[in-house]
């Protein structure tokens, strides 16, 4: 039990607990999935990534293979597209989901991504910067992911 409240306590949780809620926030205020009909998956996402998070669900339920496909215009070798695009840990989650759902996947991963790299953040400057006061620690991590994003967006 003590190790439950030392984790809730500890400032990557939170830095990861609030940036997750910062971000469901604002695909609620926007209308979002898994709030609404709009996805942040736009241009390249939608065409390519969706169509590989797909393509992933049919390999984790062995109606595809992970090294060739014949998908993939007149077949191809997968190997180097799965290793890129694919083996994140997180993009796992995909079996929880329909193909008709990957919109709603696509932006649980970008919270869930973006909130994992405030955890990272946290720690980093826990280490990095002990100096610094832990609520400036915990605004700047929750800072770093969304300042990332917009900078992804603006590309």
């Amino acid at each position: 039990m003590n190790l439950v409240k030392k984790v809730l306590k500890s400032r990557p949780a939170i830095a990861f607990a609030a940036s997750f809620l910062v971000t469901m926030l604002i695909f609620a205020a926007f209308g979002y999935a898994p709030f609404g009909l709009k996805s942040v998956a736009g241009a390249d996402a939608n065409i390519q990534y969706l169509d590989l998070f797909a393509y992933l669900k049919d390999v984790l339920a062995g109606k595809n293979s992970a090294t060739y496909t014949m998908s993939a215009l007149l077949g191809g070798d997968e190997v180097a597209t799965f290793a890129y695009y694919l083996m994140s840990p997180l993009n796992l989650l995909v079996v929880f989901f329909q193909k008709s759902q990957l919109p709603i996947f696509y932006d649980i991963l970008l919270a869930l991504k973006l909130s994992l790299s405030a955890s990272s953040m946290a720690i980093f400057l826990k280490h990095r910067f002990p100096k610094i006061t832990g609520k400036f620690q915990l605004f700047l991590a929750m800072s770093y992911p969304f300042f990332l994003a917009t900078q992804h967006r603006r590309n």
